[in-house]
C-alpha cells in the first residue's frame, strides 16, 4: 500500500513539473496577432547590434511571418523562434551610416490563421540620422489578393545593368494594401528602379514566368521626395518571346460564341480633359478579362466606339506614345517602360441592346 501512495505522488509531481503551455486561444480565437515587444524602438540611430527581437502576443503560423518579412537595403539574415519571441540575426556586418527598414506586411498569421490588422515597420541607423525619403504608389491589377512584391534598385544616371534575373534588389517590401497602394520607406535621395513582382516560384527573384509590372519612369527622390506613381500588372519578362508568339485571337473569340455577338455603341467625353489635352495620341482603354477596346479620344475630349459586347469594364487613358494604337505594359528585357496612362475609379457596365451616350470620364491626375 505504501508503495502504491508513493508511486502515485511520483506521478503527481512528475506530471506537475512536465506542464506544457499550450498555444493561447483556439478554434475560438478570432483576434488578429500583433507585435507587443521590440529590441529597439522605431527610427534608433547608431544601431551596433547582431540581432532584432520581435515579441508576438501569441503564437505564430511561421512560414507566413517568414514570407512577409523584409529587410532593406538587402542585407542576409537567419530568423530564430523562440515560442513567441522570433530573434532576427545578420549574418554579415551592416553598411555604416545607412537606414535600414525592418517590414512586416499585414498578410502574416497567427497560430490559427487569423490575419493581422495592420503592417508593423521599423526604422533604424547606423549613422547619426534617418533617411526619410519614400516612394508611394499603388498597383493596379484584377486580383489584389494575390501576393506582389514592389522591388526598388538603386540606379545611377547611366544606362542602368541590372540583371533582373540573378540581382537581389537593393529594397523591396510586400506590404501592398488591399487596396493596392504601397510605400517604399526609408530610402536616400536618388534614382530608383521600381518593379512590382507576382512572385509565382517564390523564390525571390524574376524568372520568366512571373507575372510582372512595369513603371512609366524612373521615380527621383529629391528632398526626401517623389511622385506619386501607378504600375499595371501584366508587363512582358521578355519582349522578344511574347512578339513571336502574339497573334489576332478576336476571330476565335467571335467563332466561339453560340450565337451571333450583339455590339453595343458607346460614346461619352473626357470630364476633365484639361489634364491631358497638351498630349497626342490619346487614348481609352476599356478592359475586362474576356474583352479590351481601345478607343481614340478626339478633340475637346469626346470619343466614339460601335462594337462593344455586354460586360462591365475598367478603364484607364493611356498615351500611345509609339502609335501602334494599343496599351504597351513595358518589357523587362529588353527594358522598355510602360506607356503612361491615369486611373479612374469608375467602371463602365455595358447591358445587352442598350447604347451608351454621354458618359463622362473623370481620370485621376497623375
Amino acid at each position: 500500500m505504501k508503495k502504491l501512495i508513493l508511486s502515485i505522488s511520483i506521478l503527481v509531481l512528475l506530471a506537475s513539473c512536465a506542464h506544457i503551455e499550450a498555444p493561447s486561444g483556439g478554434e475560438g480565437d478570432k483576434t488578429p496577432p500583433l507585435i507587443e515587444q521590440s529590441s529597439l524602438k522605431n527610427a534608433q540611430l547608431n544601431f551596433t547590434d547582431s540581432e532584432i527581437e520581435l515579441k508576438f502576443n501569441k503564437y505564430m503560423n511561421r512560414n507566413s511571418v517568414f514570407e512577409n518579412l523584409t529587410i532593406s537595403p538587402k542585407i542576409k539574415f537567419t530568423p530564430k523562434w523562440s515560442g513567441k519571441k522570433l530573434t532576427i540575426k545578420f549574418n554579415e556586418p551592416l553598411e555604416d551610416e545607412t537606414t535600414y527598414s525592418l517590414q512586416l506586411s499585414g498578410k502574416y498569421q497567427d497560430y490559427y490563421n487569423n490575419l493581422a490588422t495592420d503592417p508593423f515597420f521599423l526604422t533604424f541607423s547606423t549613422g547619426d540620422k534617418i533617411d526619410t525619403g519614400k516612394i508611394s504608389g499603388k498597383i493596379i491589377t484584377e486580383n489584389i489578393k494575390n501576393k506582389i512584391t514592389i522591388f526598388a534598385y538603386n540606379i545611377n544616371e547611366e544606362e542602368d545593368t541590372i540583371n533582373y534575373f540573378t540581382e537581389v534588389p537593393d529594397y523591396k517590401t510586400t506590404a501592398v494594401a488591399t487596396n493596392g497602394k504601397f510605400t517604399i520607406p526609408a530610402l536616400k535621395d536618388g534614382k530608383y528602379r521600381i518593379i512590382a513582382l507576382e512572385d509565382l516560384d517564390n523564390n525571390g527573384l524574376i524568372s520568366p514566368k512571373d507575372n510582372i509590372g512595369l513603371p512609366a519612369y524612373d521615380p527621383i527622390i529629391t528632398n526626401a521626395k517623389s511622385d506619386f506613381m501607378n504600375i499595371i500588372m501584366g508587363g512582358s519578362v521578355n519582349k522578344n518571346l511574347i512578339d513571336s508568339l502574339e497573334k489576332d485571337t478576336t476571330s476565335a473569340k467571335l467563332d466561339s460564341l453560340a450565337e451571333e455577338p450583339i455590339f453595343m455603341e458607346v460614346s461619352g467625353k473626357i470630364d476633365n480633359f484639361e489634364v491631358i489635352q497638351k498630349q497626342d495620341n490619346m487614348y481609352i482603354l476599356f478592359y475586362n478579362k474576356k474583352n479590351e477596346y481601345t478607343v481614340k479620344i478626339e478633340e475637346k475630349g469626346n470619343y466614339k466606339f460601335e462594337q462593344f459586347l455586354e460586360g462591365t469594364y475598367n478603364i484607364i487613358v493611356f498615351n500611345d506614345k509609339n502609335k501602334n494604337g494599343k496599351f504597351d505594359k513595358g518589357s523587362l528585357i529588353p527594358f522598355e517602360f510602360c506607356e503612361t496612362f491615369y486611373t479612374t475609379n469608375q467602371t463602365l457596365i455595358v447591358r445587352k441592346n442598350w447604347n451608351i451616350t454621354d458618359f463622362l470620364i473623370e481620370i485621376i491626375p497623375n
